[in-house]
Parts: structure tokens; C-alpha cells; sequence
């Protein structure tokens, strides 16, 4: 059983080392019978001490005002103290006054610290620039939620908990966007910044900053989306469209090497050259790298160019702009694409939320599984890490397969029964016919 543990306080002044006149008062910190004194820079004449009860004799305002300290000093003492006591630290008049000066504390880290050192280590890990970029954004989000919440531009790491996290992820999807014309955060969104929140509260759990997750109650996923992608009519109406302007003509042609490869916008912009080789079969393929951060791999994709992909890339094999860049086509940025698109489909008649990425998304639907490409195949060259990736994309292509059968039964049925209200056999029948009854005999 642990013994019982004394604690005491008194003032004190030393007239020995007294200076014109005036004597030092002194604190006699006194922990399981150890005595320890602590200077107080407070003087005075020694006939103005009234004792350790008392302190400084007197109803002036000097005297009230050193009373004062000396007692918030001793306030202070005793909360290190119980400090200690509640962190079962090993309790000595030397340790209560180390803590009481702030001697036995750590650097304590702040959010800020921590987002700075995990864009430190991003660097080092060479992190895509879409991916530093999108830290960023998370920065700036986080940013504006502290001087929301906290009217402050950091926080002390220990201060974070499930409240802040929850505080936050509400805060993103509840915030009205910045611009106009700009959506609201979605909560997939939303569960993106606080993804990222979370790898940088991982870094500093391991660097030992932090003693406490405060992810760790914090439960949310994702909501799988219908992914969404050009029909087999809707893509034909794009390639075959032609525009005068060449802004929206080189949409629609990077759009549509995408659709036929598979090829992510900040990969398309990355090809040069070097990309194009030649398959054991002879025909012309496409081949590119993408690292893998969570396995810290570098995967390579090799796919064969579909005659419409390879019409655009000899379109623009002798393009200047491309060839000033060293690229095989001409750059525009991922916001001015996305922006042109919706222009495109407006023009095309197409009624989706167009966007470069649903390229990828017919890709591996309507070009490659829905004519028969093997599913392993197309995670291969769409670089998936996981089949489960692609096999959303083989639900799109069987929901897509089950409303075909189905129209098809529906037409089946009708035709059947406007056959059988033609046939003269079946004259004195026709009131009582219907289309179940016929189906039943299909």
C-alpha cells in the first residue's frame, strides 16, 4: 500500500542575504519531509515581516499587492503538486518545483506543427503533385474551421478529440461554398479532408507528439456512388462531333482518347514520345507509370490503341504547342476541362454532370467489359490495386445488361400479342387475352 504523501508551503525571509536593507522572501517547499526553498523575487525590510501567517505587516497597498503574489505563487505550487499526484509521477519538492517552472515539460506541439512536418515527409516520399495539392486544400479547410470555431489560427495537438474531428467533418458539410457556382462539401467530400487530417494525425502519433488518437471514436464511410459513364449511343455522338472552336475540339479529343485508354487526366498530360511503343502484336500501344503511395510501388499500364485513340494521337503528332512542351498533346488544365465539358455536353445533348474522370468510367464499362474484355484485364491496364475497384465497374455493365433483357422481354411480349389479335384463330379469344397470359407461353 502506497504511504501517504505530505505537502506544505510557508514564506520565509532570509535577513542574511539582505541587500540596503531589504531582505529576499523566500517559499519552503516541504514534500514527504524534504524541504526545498524557492526565491520569490519579493524584498522588504525585515520590520515589515509579520510571519509566516501574516506575511507582510501592514494594510498599504504594497503590502497587499506582495501578499497577493506570494499567495498566487503558493496557489500555483499546490496545483503542480496535485498535477503530479494525478499523473502518479514520483513526487519530490525538487519535481513540484521543476513543474511549477514548466522545467519538466515537452515542446508541446501544435496542429500546425503537425501539418508542416507531414508536407516535410510528403516531399520525401515524393507524393504526386495532385496529391500534395489536394493536402493543401485540406489545409486551408482546417484553417478556416480554427478561426471559425477556435477565433485562432492553430491548436495544440493535445487539444484535439472526438469533438473537434465530429466538429469539424460538421462544419464541412454544413459551410456554404466560397464561389459561386460552387457546390456545398459533399460528405464523401467531407470524409476526404478528414482522411488526410487523419494520415498527418498518424505521422505524429508515431513521432510520439501525441499520446491519444482522436480519430479513435470517430466512425464514417464512404458512399458508394452508381458510377457514371457514356452509353454506347452518347459516346458515338461525342466522336463524331466537330467543333470550329479549338479550345472545345481539343476537349473533345482528349476526352475521347480517354474514353478508348483509360488514361487519367494528370497521366494524359504527362505523355510524351517515350509513351508510344510498339506490341508484340505490332500494333501501336500506350504505355505509362503511376506510383503507388500506400505500397510504395510503381505500376505500369500497357494498353493497345483503339483505332479513335489512335486517330487522335496522329491528329495531333505534329501539333507545335505539343511539341514546344515535349508532350504528345497540347496542356490544358484539369479545372478549364472540366469547365469545357459541360459546355460539350450541353452541345451534344448529353443531360450527365460531364467530367474528364467519367472518360475512365466508360473505359472500363462500355469500351472494355460490355464487349467482352476480362475483368482481370481491365484492372490491369486501369492500374486498380484492388479487383474490387473494377468490379464496381462489371455492376454497371450487368445493371446496364439486365435493363436491356428487360426492354427486350417487354418487346418480345408486346409483339406476341399484337401477332396473336391478328391471327383469326384466335378471334373468339381476343377479350380474354392478355400479355401475361401470352408470356406465360414464351
Amino acid at each position: 500500500m502506497r504511504s501517504k504523501q505530505t505537502f506544505g508551503v510557508r514564506f520565509l525571509i532570509k535577513k542574511s542575504k539582505a541587500v540596503d536593507g531589504k531582505a529576499p522572501i523566500y517559499a519552503r517547499l516541504t514534500v514527504n519531509g524534504k524541504e526545498l526553498d524557492i526565491a520569490t523575487r519579493e524584498s522588504i525590510n525585515p520590520s515589515d515581516w509579520g510571519g509566516p501567517k501574516v506575511l507582510v505587516a501592514g494594510r498599504g497597498t504594497k503590502a497587499k499587492t506582495i501578499n497577493d503574489s506570494l499567495e498566487e505563487l503558493k496557489s500555483g505550487l499546490k496545483n503542480s503538486y496535485r498535477e503530479l499526484v494525478a499523473e502518479r509521477k514520483d513526487l519530490s519538492a525538487e519535481a513540484v518545483k521543476k513543474r511549477f517552472l514548466g522545467e519538466d515539460r515537452q515542446h508541446r506541439y501544435s496542429l500546425c506543427e503537425a501539418i508542416t512536418r507531414h508536407f516535410e515527409e510528403a516531399k520525401k516520399d515524393r507524393l504526386a503533385p495532385g496529391t500534395i495539392k489536394n493536402y493543401y486544400t485540406t489545409e486551408r479547410k482546417i484553417q478556416k474551421f480554427l478561426y471559425s470555431q477556435f477565433h485562432g489560427a492553430d491548436i495544440l495537438l493535445e487539444k484535439l478529440n472526438f469533438e473537434f474531428v465530429n466538429g469539424f467533418y460538421h462544419y464541412l458539410i454544413n459551410t456554404p461554398p466560397e464561389k459561386p457556382g460552387d457546390k456545398i462539401c459533399s460528405h464523401n467530400g467531407a470524409l476526404k479532408h478528414i482522411e488526410r487530417l487523419s494520415k498527418i494525425i498518424n505521422l505524429v502519433l508515431k513521432f510520439g507528439w501525441l499520446e491519444k488518437d482522436p480519430f479513435a471514436l470517430f466512425q464514417s464511410s464512404f458512399t458508394v456512388n452508381d458510377i457514371e459513364c457514356l452509353t454506347d449511343d452518347e459516346l458515338e455522338v461525342v466522336s463524331l462531333k466537330q467543333f470550329s472552336t479549338f479550345r472545345l475540339q481539343l476537349v473533345k479529343d482528349l476526352f475521347i482518347f480517354a474514353c478508348y485508354t483509360g488514361i487519367s487526366y494528370s497521366d494524359l498530360m504527362k505523355l510524351d514520345q517515350n509513351s508510344i511503343t510498339t506490341g508484340m502484336d505490332g500494333n501501336k500501344w500506350v504505355t505509362y507509370s503511376r506510383v503507388k503511395v500506400k505500397k510504395k510501388t510503381v505500376q505500369t499500364a500497357r494498353i493497345p490503341l483503339l483505332p479513335r485513340a489512335l486517330d487522335v494521337l496522329n491528329k495531333y503528332k505534329n501539333h507545335p504547342v505539343a511539341i514546344s512542351r515535349g508532350k504528345l498533346f497540347p496542356c490544358i488544365s484539369n479545372q478549364k476541362l472540366n469547365s469545357y465539358l459541360k459546355e460539350l455536353a450541353d452541345t451534344c445533348g448529353i443531360y450527365k454532370p460531364l467530367t474528364f474522370h467519367i472518360a475512365r468510367h466508360t473505359f472500363g464499362t462500355t469500351v472494355t467489359l460490355a464487349n467482352g474484355v476480362p475483368i482481370e484485364t481491365v484492372s490491369a491496364m486501369m492500374l486498380h490495386s484492388d479487383l474490387r475497384m473494377t468490379q464496381r465497374y462489371a455492376k454497371v455493365v450487368a445493371r446496364k445488361l439486365n435493363r436491356d433483357m428487360t426492354n427486350l422481354r417487354d418487346q418480345l411480349v408486346a409483339k406476341a400479342f399484337k401477332n396473336a389479335l391478328n391471327t383469326t384463330t384466335l378471334s373468339n379469344q381476343k377479350k380474354s387475352l392478355t400479355p401475361n397470359k401470352i408470356t406465360a407461353n414464351l
